[in-house]
């Protein structure tokens, strides 16, 4: 539901802490000094319900900082907020570009010196009404009851973090009325039509009766809110639209494939080997089960994901996975095929490999193409960018002089984006067998890419995306992920030195 801007209206506002302290507010003209006491008083009720939610993109545009505040209705970390700005943030196509861009984080308690900040991920997300639901890891959370309709002219408050700050605000008004659109039902009413950063509407209970969709309504001078009676019923419907979109994917790819129980679909393939696809918040996620992991095999695993076209092994929950992941706006009939006929080919690999048996690598499940053509789209693309870079003999190097560089090349019709952390860690085979089944362990939460050995047994994290499919974002968001996965392992082992042959 996208409706027009209303005009700026003068709004009783209040703005007010979790620690039973009252803020305070110049006074404004129109303002009662009754409504803003009640608004205090409701926020004060809800404000440990209450969360602000900070999501930043990095798109063609550069980086921008999307803000809105939720509602917790979950003990253990579920969180209902606007999604205008979530649902918009992957790229579209070639104009804007596949890229997994947002990264969503939720403050409890915003504002104060014992505020908690939490990562985010998107259980589910509906374009229609603008809501999505958010996932943090947290327990014991304080959470808000949904309220059911008012009658007109009942007081309502928006809960908002306006101007830019990390607060929490209530600005004060009333119910206009309920309205039947090409969307859905909505809620109407007056207060904070115009309020940036804003988010659940409550009542004077501290109900939540409305989660704000729109910045304003047509008519320019009602704000619009989800009425509470439809986010429950959406929260209770069976999360149909991605799926549905998802299939639309495997339809053309030219895989048999049906429901899984699990959510998403099934791809069965000879000797009983399927391929699980579903997707999780912007990413297509292909998994293949494999059962456990060799006490031994750990160090074997990470040498394997080296010569993976798309994906990689990975532990989850003490299950070996070969796992891939694919930015959803990336994602084609012939990229689903790529993965699902990679997974299967893999899983065959990986039991010749514990088998102590010789395995060729999958070349010709690449794409391939002309080398030069790859390599001018892999240059143009680059040129696009915002990234410092410079030209080597085998591609480019990206941020030459920053402490984690990252490499990029070219092979059989895919661009390879690599950065290296140094040598294996681990002073002996069994300290660098228990920290490869831990480096196992972040394969399977890590964004994009996988963490592996090369021939040298140094570790990198790398990623292979086919070259028709890379764009100037997508390429930035393959790098920033990769400098902070390489971080991240420096910080957990420290300094590793290289192979003494490796480059």
């Amino acid at each position: 539901m996208r409706l027009l801007m209303a005009a700026v209206i003068i709004l009783p506002l209040a703005w007010v802490g979790c620690d039973n302290r009252r803020g305070q507010v110049p006074p404004r003209p129109g303002q009662s000094s009754a409504e803003l006491a009640a608004a205090a008083e409701v926020l004060q009720q809800t404000c440990q319900s209450l969360a602000l939610v900070e999501m930043e993109t990095l798109g063609s545009d550069g980086r921008a900082t999307h803000r809105s505040v939720g509602a917790v209705l979950s003990d253990d970390g579920h969180i209902l907020a606007p999604a205008g700005a979530i649902i918009a943030a992957p790229g579209d196509g070639e104009a804007s570009g596949p890229v997994y861009t947002r990264s969503i984080t939720v403050t409890l308690k915003a504002g104060h010196p014992d505020e908690r900040r939490y990562e985010a991920t998107v259980v589910r997300e509906s374009a229609d009404l603008e809501l999505a639901l958010l996932q943090i890891d947290a327990e014991g959370l304080k959470t808000i009851p949904l309220g059911d309709d008012l009658a007109d002219d009942a007081e309502v408050y928006l809960i908002a973090s306006p101007m830019g700050m990390s607060r929490l605000a209530a600005f004060a008004g009333t119910v206009l009325g309920y309205e039947e659109t090409e969307a859905g039902r909505v809620l109407l009413h007056d207060a904070g039509g115009s309020a940036a950063g804003a988010g659940p509407v409550v009542d004077r209970q501290g109900r939540l009766v409305g989660m704000l969709s729109a910045p304003s309504h047509g008519d320019g001078e009602a704000a619009v809110a989800v009425p509470s009676v439809e986010v429950a019923e959406w929260l209770e419907s069976p999360a149909e639209e991605t799926k549905a979109e998802l299939e639309r994917l495997l339809a053309p790819s030219g895989v048999a494939y049906h429901p899984a129980e699990e959510g998403g679909f099934s791809v069965p393939y000879e000797g009983g080997l399927e391929v699980r696809v579903a997707q999780r918040d912007d990413l297509i996620v292909a998994t293949v089960a494999l059962g456990a992991l060799e006490p031994t095999m750990g160090l074997e695993a990470l040498r394997f994901n080296y010569t993976d076209p798309v994906g990689a092994l990975a532990l989850d929950d003490g299950e070996l996975l070969w796992i891939a992941r694919i930015p959803a706006a990336a994602a084609t009939p012939e990229y689903i095929r790529l993965l699902t006929d990679v997974g299967v080919t893999q899983a065959s690999r990986w039991e010749e490999v514990v088998a102590g048996q010789e395995s060729d690598p999958p070349y010709g499940l690449y794409p391939g193409g002309e080398e030069s053509a790859v390599k001018d789209r892999l240059a143009s693309v680059l040129s696009q960018t915002g990234l410092d870079y410079a030209a080597q003999e085998n591609g480019h190097v990206i941020q030459p002089e920053a402490e984690v560089p990252v490499y990029l090349s070219t092979y059989r019709g895919m661009v390879w984006a690599y950065a290296f952390s140094g040598g294996m860690p681990g002073s002996t085979e069994a300290e660098k067998e228990q920290n490869a089944r831990e480096l196992l362990l972040r394969n399977a939460t890590t964004m994009l890419g996988r963490l592996s050995l090369d021939s040298y047994d140094d570790l990198a994290w790398e990623i292979q995306v086919p070259h028709e499919r890379l764009t100037p974002n997508y390429l930035e968001n393959l790098v920033r992920i990769g400098v902070r996965e390489v971080s991240a392992v420096k910080s957990i082992y420290g300094y590793v030195p290289f192979f003494q042959n490796s480059q």
